[in-house]
């Protein structure tokens, strides 16, 4: 009777086994025969791991001579998995036994990189502050520190690189564009008397606001000597200043005299002080004598030296 017989071992052994006949004339006789039963091969598909979606890797197994993957991996070969997946080997040894393992490999999305703060239009000067967000850490170009202060020179891309906790890597930009600060400047006025109007006009922006009171384009009445300062702003927000100085001037103590009441017919000198020239009504000049022709009132047009 003929069986099919299943050896085991699980290392490489030698089987024996014997066979005892009898034939129809109740003849007897027997055989020995030699088994060489070889074990399978301990293949190693290796240590489960991860990737990030995107990279390449390699499977590489161990334990036999030649190995099929599953999934259409060659091994030793680079290769992208697309998603998260299990892979069987197949590795068969130099006596033609086969056995297999797996290995799973586990594929992580990006991180979805943005920028909190991406201050697209600055002016000139202002500083800004760059944060990324969607990852774990970020690195930046151009010596930026992520979240801390800075103030850009020029206009320029900012490129953040955000790893998240599985060492996945993206990265997002952000152009920061820097718009110059408007030219203002503002009319100047000589030295002034007091009581005298001004007008003060500035230009070089779109609006202005002055200190000390001061309405752009509107008369008004210095004080004092001052100092009066715009703030014009341009269509892009950007501010800048120009300052003139107004001198005022206080007005001479002129002081026209006093005089004894005269005789009709008698001449007369009037000397004023307090000023560097003198103007009267009445065609009377200043230090030269004349007869008033009636009792009347003379009156002084002043100026002093500038």
């Amino acid at each position: 009777k003929r069986q099919i017989l299943t050896p085991y071992s699980s290392t490489t052994s030698n089987i024996s086994y014997v066979l005892s006949a009898t034939d129809a004339n109740t003849c007897f006789n027997s055989d020995t025969v030699n088994v060489i039963v070889n074990a399978l091969p301990v293949v190693d598909a290796g240590a489960d791991y991860a990737i990030c979606i995107g990279d390449t890797t390699q499977v590489n197994a161990s334990g036999a001579t030649t190995y099929i993957w599953d999934n259409g991996v060659i091994d030793g070969q680079d290769f992208a998995p697309t998603n998260t997946q299990s892979y069987i080997v197949e590795g068969t040894d130099g006596n033609n036994c086969k056995n297999t393992d797996t290995i799973n490999i586990t594929v992580n999305a990006l991180p979805i990189v943005g920028i909190a703060f991406p201050h697209p239009q600055i002016c000139q000067g202002d500083s800004i502050t760059l944060q990324g967000t969607g990852a774990t850490t970020y690195l930046w170009n151009n010596n930026v520190i992520d979240g801390q202060i800075f103030t850009p020179q020029v206009s320029n891309s900012y490129i953040v690189k955000g790893i998240d906790v599985n060492g996945c890597i993206n990265y997002d930009t952000t152009f920061v564009n820097i718009n110059a600060l408007p030219i203002v400047s503002t009319n100047s006025y000589p030295p002034i008397c007091d009581g005298d109007a001004i007008v003060l006009n500035a230009s070089g922006a779109n609006t202005y606001v002055w200190n000390n009171g001061v309405i752009n384009g509107q008369s008004f009445v210095p004080s004092n000597t001052n100092t009066y300062t715009v703030y014009g702003t341009d269509t892009n927000g950007c501010v800048n200043t120009a300052s003139t100085t107004v001198v005022v001037n206080s007005l001479p103590n002129v002081n026209a005299g006093t005089y004894a009441p005269i005789c009709l017919g008698n001449s007369l000198t009037l000397n004023a002080t307090g000023a560097s020239s003198y103007i009267w009504n009445n065609n009377v000049n200043n230090g030269q004598a004349f007869t008033p022709s009636s009792y009347g009132l003379s009156l002084i047009h002043i100026s002093e030296p500038t």
